[in-house]
């Protein structure tokens, strides 16, 4: 049996033609010349920026044994061709075959903040069980969920992948591709709003995870998020599924029983779940730190049980994971702490970062949040922006933080809120971060604790660059 989908294969799932038939076996698939493409096929996709018909010689360099066109007067000559009648749909096509061929047990999840942590949670718990490919990074959409699936290798076992959303009806098939057997939803709130209209619509929206599952599959959900399960309540499931709730309130099945912060900024948590009669508890040490990461990890467990295992086998696992790719990554800079948050946000996961953060700096000298504006909110941004600066006025237990940056003409309304509600706090209001980190970065003392959060197009990194830089400069003004 070949490792990958034969010549042959591929042409049947995608409806192709062989222009030239590849004189090696296909390993693999890629869509970008600049990786390592030995042994793989080039998908040429058609892009708003790049087209992939352009870079057919690139990919023959790059080693790729075919390329998949949909232009058939693109020659490139030394190398296989498959005609298809469109590279996207034939992307699909070709996973949904790989799919049928894998027979692995698979956990799909989305939600509107916390996808990407628990997706690194549960993979690295099923690696305990077996062979386990998990999407990599937020290869969440119509291409990077087809990757991820063409990318497990045939003996796997457990697939783990994370589906994303920004418009209706991108989930559901999505989902039917995966076929999981555990369908997820880490929490649902304003993510998207702009493109949905309504929490109700986001909400309705990834329900429609549930319409992958095979016919005895679990619908797992997290029971505090408003108005969720009464619509999951709603949706339709396949005969025989099962729908399980997590979190803390008290229709939940896998509930957060207790947690402890640590002084490093680890928690140790106890989970309850049902097995037992009376609920058995779960304790483990986790790394990452917040409310909210201890909710995910609650879920994961209820997961990891749904697929027929012991979570408890797979807590070391689990509490080994640490925060990544600017997820409340802390650096160190000078005497400064810093909690990288920047890589993206909505109302919901600020104001979890905000938590978090506040558990884990209760020995600053002073406490700073930068925060970046955050997108695709819709006619509410403003009254949510201006929201999470009244949050900001009564956190830290009664004692705001002593400065608040904003970056952008959005997140001014946060400042604005703060101001009118904590008129001691100092804030600092930027529109352009790209010259005024450096002000920004000059405001830090020694024995700060700064928190930098932000959507994407935020960019807030640009902060941590510019006292990165600060910092190199004190270094080398005290060795001249």
């Amino acid at each position: 049996m070949s490792d990958f989908l034969t010549a042959q294969e591929f042409a049947q799932a995608t409806g192709g033609t062989w222009l030239e038939q590849p004189t090696q076996p296909i390993t693999g698939v890629a869509i970008d010349t600049r990786e390592d493409l030995a042994g793989k096929i080039f998908l040429a996709l058609r892009g708003e920026k790049a087209d992939g018909h352009a870079y057919l010689n690139a990919a023959k360099n790059a080693g790729a044994a075919a390329v998949m066109i949909e232009k058939k007067d693109c020659e490139c000559p030394g190398i296989a061709r498959l005609l298809v009648p469109n590279v996207q749909s034939a992307l699909t096509a070709a996973a949904a075959a790989w799919r049928q061929k894998l027979r692995c047990h698979c956990v799909a999840i989305t939600g509107s903040a916390g996808k990407t942590t628990t997706r690194r949670l549960i993979a690295t718990a099923l690696e305990v069980f077996g062979s386990t490919h998990a999407s990599p990074k937020s290869f969440n959409n119509h291409l990077g969920v087809p990757l991820t699936i063409l990318s497990a290798p045939l003996g796997t076992k457990f697939l783990v992948v994370e589906i994303g959303m920004n418009h209706p009806g991108e989930i559901e098939p999505l989902s039917r591709l995966a076929r999981p057997e555990v369908a997820m939803i880490v929490n649902s709130g304003s993510a998207h709003l702009g493109g949905l209209g309504s929490r109700d619509a986001i909400a309705l929206e990834k329900c429609a995870i549930a319409r992958g599952l095979d016919t005895s599959g679990t619908f797992v959900i997290h029971g505090d998020s408003p108005g969720l399960v009464d619509l999951a309540l709603k949706e339709r499931r396949p005969a025989g599924g099962l729908l399980q709730l997590f979190g803390q309130g008290g229709r939940c099945l896998w509930k957060l029983f207790s947690r402890e912060v640590n002084g490093d900024g680890s928690q140790n948590i106890v989970v309850q779940g049902p097995a037992y009669g009376g609920g058995r508890k779960i304790s483990f040490t986790m790394r990452l730190p917040g409310l909210h990461n201890a909710l995910n990890a609650t879920g994961a467990f209820a997961a990891i049980a749904a697929l027929g295992l012991d979570p408890a086998l797979a807590t070391n696992a689990m509490g080994a994971v640490e925060a990544t790719d600017g997820r409340m990554v802390r650096e160190r800079v000078g005497m400064i702490d810093i909690y990288n948050d920047s890589y993206n946000a909505n109302p919901e996961a600020m104001l979890a970062s905000i938590g978090a953060f506040a558990e884990v700096t209760t020995t600053a000298k002073r406490r700073v949040l930068a925060l970046g504006d955050m997108h695709e909110l819709g006619e509410q941004s403003q009254a949510l922006h201006a929201m999470v600066g009244e949050k900001i006025a009564t956190a830290f237990s009664g004692n705001p933080p002593e400065i608040i940056m904003t970056c952008g003409p959005l997140s001014a309304e946060i400042a604005r809120a703060v101001k009118a509600l904590a008129p001691r706090v100092q804030v600092e209001m930027v529109n352009d971060l790209s010259t005024q980190a450096p002000r920004l970065a000059a405001l830090l003392h020694a024995g700060d604790a700064l928190l930098i959060k932000g959507s994407r197009a935020s960019s807030m990194e640009r902060l941590l660059e510019a006292i990165r830089g600060e910092n190199s400069r004190a270094k080398s003004a005290k060795t001249s």
